[in-house]
């Protein structure tokens, strides 16, 4: 029996509760690039295959980059705010920019840091620090900025069964991989596997403090870890899982346009 068998039927034990939560719109805004990314001080990263363009909490334009020459956006992570991370899966290669959107340095190959295939890639909480998967290797690598590797934790598809990884991210020194087959994987801030929420077809989700959400069914949940606890609101139906989440405000896709809300009230 797998570590991940183990854990499956360990979260099956408890009751768990079902309820919802309320969300008050406060804004809206255009979405004026396919994908968009939110740090901490308010500011928007629109991003489209090659074109990346940042807005002021007042849905201004401030700055503009066509990484054109670099290849294909696939993610970005705005975890710092004044170091974006630009992930180019096609290209195999990983960009910093500063807070104007202008390239650090050259873009660094996956390749020259010994990953043979990346698939994901997140910032760490520690700083200057990133995480890559390694889709053909099954494993997870920590890197310092410079390209250094920090960690290493391999095997990952012979011990937890992880098959098709869509999302890494770490919060509150816990790193979240997100396999759309099976759930959600969570390791600790070392790489070491601590425990799993059976979540089949979940493709993104966002973390607090204590809950994780995540779109499914064009409704957006919560759960809670500490309470194994449910909660849903259908009040604000979306069009996409891409969704984000910063200083409690959701900011949720509905076809070509953010919705930005608060939670206001829950309920049983």
């Amino acid at each position: 029996m797998s570590i991940r068998s183990i854990i499956i039927i360990a979260c099956l034990l408890p009751v768990v509760g079902w309820s919802q939560f309320s969300l008050r719109t406060i804004q809206e805004i255009p979405l004026v690039k396919d994908a968009f990314r939110v740090d901490e001080l308010g500011y928007f990263t629109f991003f489209d295959q090659d074109m990346i363009e940042k807005y002021d909490t007042s849905n201004v334009l401030l700055f503009r980059q066509s990484l054109k020459s670099t290849g294909r956006i696939e993610n970005i992570d705005v975890s710092n705010p004044m170091k974006p991370l630009v992930f180019f899966e096609a290209q195999q290669s990983v960009l910093f920019l500063d807070n104007t959107l202008t390239p650090y340095q050259a873009s660094q190959q996956l390749s020259s840091l010994g990953v043979s295939y990346g698939t994901e890639i997140c910032y760490s909480n520690q700083p200057d620090r990133f995480w890559v998967y390694d889709q053909d290797n099954s494993r997870l690598l920590l890197f310092k900025n410079d390209g250094r590797k920090h960690l290493e934790t391999e095997n990952l598809m012979g011990l937890l069964d992880i098959q098709s990884p869509v999302q890494l991210l770490e919060k509150n020194n816990l790193l979240y991989l997100v396999d759309e087959f099976h759930g959600i994987f969570i390791f600790d801030m070392y790489g070491t596997f601590v425990d799993f929420i059976d979540l089949p077809e979940v493709q993104w989700i966002q973390a607090g403090e204590n809950n994780l959400y995540f779109v499914k069914d064009k409704k957006l949940w919560s759960f809670n870890r500490k309470t194994a606890q449910f909660f849903s609101t259908d009040e604000v139906p979306v069009t996409s899982p891409y969704f984000q989440y910063s200083k409690n405000r959701f900011y949720l896709i509905q076809d070509k346009t953010i919705r930005i809300c608060e939670i206001i009230k829950s309920k049983k």
